[in-house]
């Protein structure tokens, strides 16, 4: 049978059907989901006060109401068929058998199956690597406990949408919107050519095992002898699994992230945009065996909560690997929102290990609520469960809303927005009093106290860390970790002022959210572990006054770049203790103070470096990140120190809020090449007045050049050709400002 196929049993879906999109199956209201700046009400009209969306009302966060299988489903029995499909017994009558090369030689090209329960049997394809000819399956709603399709890249190929899965294991797969879990074995096995897109992978300690000892991964990605592992991606995906096992099981939660080979090299493996909690280690990057290489592979944007036992990154760490913004969760999450009955429900995560407070705004009034901590990971015991976690709450007002937005509010006057829906299409704005009451604390300090004989220290509500005085400060460990452990998710910025000498042990260890460090001329020594696990640090600067590093005393994991400010490096003591400083050590060999004040990535292929006289400087190819005001451009912290960008040819775009707020802009001259500006790329860059516009350029998003001063807008090219360039609204002073080179 060649041409598509689609194989269909009848099901009643039961509930509802909640779409990443936001949109719910069967229910009249649909949530718009729009990256512009959109708002309703309010008594003050404000920029200042409009509520803008976040990262995570585009890109929905996966969770059990908008993955997996749904509705009544009918079941698949041993040896049945399905469709024109005929299953073989195999296995003694323990599994279903795909077999398309002896049999069900008619099948061919795409086949659809939709709603079909396969979970009372494992299912396994027989001589996957054997059949020639091209078959695509696509399962849509169905159920499945394993599956199991073969190492080795084959002509028959996968694709999972809205299904139930325990365990996968094979090549040649995508998945979209599946709830992958529930077993004792590894969720994903993947081989080669795997693809998994807003998934939920969850609960591997609930059930019983009392066989052999075994082990529990997310995914757990090991090669075959005969097939290398490449080409595997994992985006927008949310792991939880709190290593949770019942009284007289042997298996147990090892991490969410297994990448080991133990069989064969890998190449191409991509985790992005993930929400991680629980494991030993959450992630292991590490060949079991040195000749096995691996070669591009990345994790990136990725966030880490509190239910694991040792730490977020296993400290070895195989080259070809690399981690670009790995930061603890430090707040609560949103993920479905769906209304049913006039009422608004809201699913939210606490991935934390405090007890935290969640207001929702609405037309109608405020609401508060109040979501249990998660445990850490060395704190659970057989007592607990995994239905007992504070994961996908159902939290539900009696208001059919016409607006929602909701808060983090656990640190008084310190808000984080969290999610905002609307159902409307006029703009949202928050009061003044409304306003005041969320985000006014932001200086005031939470905490302070001493940390050392002669060193004091004040953290405050926006997670700045300051420490004053003389001298050394104390030395901690795991059983007496510094006094602000208990805010490692809010720490962002640490200055030492000038005077202190001496950063003792543990003094930082595991503060992920940790993004900038500022260390004193004073400074002469780094202890073991100061800034160990501190996952969220990209870039470092060591004084001239520096005599020692103690063992694991930095982040190497996650580090791109260490720079020296003095000239005589062979003359400070390095413990042995700190493989891979070299690899990214700056020796500055002038005498001339290191300019640089950070750098990293800022797109796929495309690099920044933000120097201390203000210079920005982004090269590479391609098309820049979006960012949004959840989560900032890299450089957001210092963009008042922006005075000059310069932009190398080879970037394709400008992605969205890119420059927002870079207020000492003046000029800005975009190479040849660039195709598309993004949405508010520049807004409220106050003194940008003047801009080069190349020729290439084919669209400007809305409010691209919103709040800006332009006075000059140069275009290389014809009227003609700008008149064919899709500019979106807001964008009255580059339009009025322009004029043309040819």
């Amino acid at each position: 049978m060649k041409n598509k196929r689609v194989l269909r049993a009848t099901a009643v879906l039961l509930g509802m059907v909640t779409l990443l999109t936001g949109v719910v199956f069967g229910l009249k209201s649909s949530v718009n989901i729009d990256d512009d700046p959109i708002a309703l009400g309010g008594t003050e009209v404000s920029e200042d006060f409009l509520v803008h969306q976040t990262e995570d009302d585009v890109r929905i966060i996966p969770d059990k109401y908008n993955t997996g299988a749904k509705g009544t489903l009918i079941n698949v029995e041993l040896g049945g068929m399905v469709g024109d499909i005929q299953l073989v017994a195999g296995s003694g009558g323990t599994k279903n058998i795909f077999d398309f090369y002896y049999r069900n030689k008619n099948i061919e090209g795409t086949v659809t199956l939709e709603n079909y329960d396969f979970s009372k049997y494992p299912l396994v394809l027989y001589k996957a690597d054997k059949v020639e000819k091209n078959i695509n399956f696509v399962f849509n709603n169905c159920k499945f406990s394993m599956v199991s399709v073969g190492n080795k890249s084959a002509s028959i190929s996968y694709a999972f949408n809205n299904c139930t899965i325990e365990n996968f294991y094979g090549s040649n797969a995508k998945f979209s919107k599946c709830k992958i879990g529930g077993s004792y074995y590894d969720g994903i096995n993947p081989f080669q050519n795997v693809e998994v897109t807003d998934c939920f992978i969850s609960d591997f300690g609930s059930t019983k095992d009392t066989g052999k000892e075994i082990h529990s991964d997310g995914t757990q990605i090991y090669g075959a002898a005969d097939a290398e592992v490449k080409n595997i991606s994992f985006d927008n995906c949310r792991f939880e699994i709190p290593p949770v096992a019942p009284a007289g099981s042997n298996a147990y939660v090892n991490s969410c992230i297994m990448l080991s080979l133990e069989y064969s090299n890998a190449k191409a493996v991509q985790f992005s945009n993930c929400i991680l909690n629980g494991g030993g280690y959450t992630i292991y990057t590490c060949a079991k065996k040195d000749n096995f290489k691996l070669e591009d592979i990345n994790l990136s944007n990725l966030r880490v909560g509190c239910a694991k036992k040792y730490g977020t990154i296993y400290y070895k760490i195989s080259p070809g690997v690399t981690y670009d913004t790995v930061e603890d969760t430090e707040a609560l999450y949103v993920a479905s929102v769906w209304k049913e009955n006039g009422n608004t429900h809201f699913s939210v995560s606490n991935d934390t290990n405090k007890e935290r407070t969640l207001k929702i705004i609405t037309k109608s009034g405020a609401y508060d609520y109040t979501i249990p901590a998660c445990k850490n990971g060395n704190d659970m015991s057989e007592e607990d469960t995994y239905a007992e976690m504070p994961f996908d709450v159902d939290i539900t007002i009696a208001e059919d809303a016409e607006y929602a937005i909701c808060y983090d509010t656990t640190i008084e006057g310190c808000a984080k927005q969290i999610r905002f829906m609307n159902w409307g299409d006029a703009k949202v704005y928050l009061t003044k009093e409304q306003f005041s009451t969320l985000f006014s604390g932001a200086e005031d300090v939470l905490y302070s106290g001493q940390c050392g004989k002669n060193v004091e220290y004040e953290l405050n509500k926006k997670g700045e860390l300051t420490l004053e005085g003389t001298g050394d400060t104390y030395s901690y460990s795991s059983g007496k970790p510094a006094p602000w452990t208990n805010y490692s998710d809010l720490v962002n910025d640490v200055k030492v002022e000038e005077g202190i000498e001496g950063l003792g042990q543990q003094l930082f260890r595991n503060c992920t959210a940790i993004k900038k460090v500022s260390l004193p001329d004073s400074l002469t020594k780094i202890e073991t572990r100061t800034f160990f696990g501190c996952t969220g640090l990209r870039t470092i600067t060591l004084p001239a006054a520096l005599e020692s590093l103690g063992d694991y005393s930095l982040p190497y994991e996650t580090l791109t770049s260490v720079y020296y400010d003095g000239l005589q490096w062979d003359k400070v003591y390095v413990s042995a203790k700190n493989e891979g400083l070299n690899d990214k050590l700056y020796l500055n060999e002038t005498n001339e103070e290191t300019d640089i004040l950070e750098n990293g990535k800022c797109g796929t292929d495309a690099t920044y470096t933000l120097s201390k006289s203000g210079v920005l400087k982004i090269t590479g190819t391609g098309e820049t990140y979006n960012y949004n005001t959840g989560k900032p451009a890299p450089w957001y912290d210092n963009r008042e120190l922006i005075v000059k960008v310069e932009i190398s040819e080879g970037i394709t775009g400008i992605g969205e809020q890119l420059f927002r707020k870079c207020s000492n802009i003046s000029e800005i001259d975009l190479p040849n090449g660039i195709v598309k500006i993004g949405k508010n790329a520049f807004i409220s860059c106050s003194n940008l007045r003047s801009i080069i516009i190349p020729g290439s350029v084919e669209e400007i998003q809305t409010r691209a050049f919103d709040a800006t001063a332009l006075e000059s807008v140069k275009y290389q090219g014809t009227k003609e050709q700008w008149d064919k360039i899709v500019i979106g609204n807001f964008n009255t002073r580059l339009v009025e400002n322009i004029s043309f080179t040819e």
